[in-house]
């Protein structure tokens, strides 16, 4: 007897034999059956095929899925099967997933392993890279009405500050300098940030923008200086009476200091947080209020 495979012919006596081809595609195989100069011939055509495994996958930002598009041509594929390289995995076609990288970007090696309904199978491996978004915490300083701006990370691409008053200012480098015009307010600054990767994160605080003002009242003599401070101020009173009182409370109106004074020049030392303050000096019946501001 003889084969024909398509691509190839032999002659052998053995009536079951193997042969590999080395290429896709259709071929006609014959066999051809001898007896006393006589033949006859039987043939059929067989399908050779070669899946090709393909895909496109893009970076992404932290907390962004990663969506991975299967690109493979041949619709006689049924199974399909992910490893995203992180220890997770998936059948579907293109399915999207979301890594977790703790602040810290890392690359990751998918395969994509298909295979026919024939047994056919074809892999390939691909990477992608999950960017860490910057970080965007900001420390300032007030000094009156002008404030200092100081982002905690280097080498971001850009940093945009927004100032809560309708203002707003881009800037390559990590501080900015920024001086309100509308004073005893409270504004609410934030920074956004973002890194050469593109990824972006947004932080926002309150300041509140306070000039104190030694003064005297009105009604009677009462000084306090200086306004900000650190929480040690110095308060006079011009002619105090037998009961002085000074309090102090929070901007909920919690009372968080009470002290008693019988001189005209008090000292005051407070240990407490940043912040705006009411301090009320009580001397006799009259009763005199100013708001102070603790600024470390």
């Amino acid at each position: 007897m003889k084969w024909d495979f398509g691509d190839k012919t032999f002659s052998t006596k053995v009536k079951n034999v193997t042969h590999i081809y080395s290429k896709p595609g259709f071929y006609t195989v014959r066999l051809i059956l001898y007896n006393n100069n006589r033949s006859d011939t039987v043939s059929t055509v067989i399908d050779i095929k070669n899946p090709k495994a393909d895909f496109s996958v893009t970076d992404v930002c932290e907390n962004e899925s990663v969506q991975f598009i299967n690109k493979t041509i041949d619709t006689s594929i049924n199974n399909f099967r992910w490893k995203f390289g992180d220890g997770q995995s998936s059948l579907l076609n293109s399915p999207s997933h979301l890594y977790t990288i703790g602040g810290v970007s890392q690359t990751f090696n998918v395969t994509f392993v298909i295979q026919t309904k024939e047994g056919c199978s074809d892999s390939i491996i691909k990477a992608v890279t999950v960017n860490a978004n910057p970080v965007s915490d900001f420390n300032f300083t007030l000094n009156q009405n002008k404030v200092d701006f100081e982002a905690v990370q280097n080498g971001n691409t850009s940093y945009k500050w927004t100032f809560g008053n309708g203002d707003s200012a881009i800037s390559s480098q990590k501080n900015y300098s920024y001086t309100y015009s509308k004073l005893n307010k409270n504004y609410t600054a934030c920074l956004n940030t973002i890194n050469p990767a593109g990824c972006f994160s947004k932080t926002c605080k309150e300041i509140s923008v306070t000039v104190g003002i030694s003064f005297k009242s009105k009604n009677a003599g009462f000084n306090l200086f200086p306004n900000p401070n650190s929480g040690k101020f110095t308060i006079e009173i011009d002619n105090p009476g037998n009961e002085v009182s000074i309090e102090v409370y929070n901007q909920i109106g919690e009372l968080v200091r009470k002290m008693k004074s019988f001189d005209k020049v008090t000292m005051v030392d407070l240990s407490l947080s940043y912040g705006i303050y009411l301090v009320r000096v009580r001397n006799g019946n009259e009763v005199w209020d100013q708001k102070i501001l603790l600024n470390f």
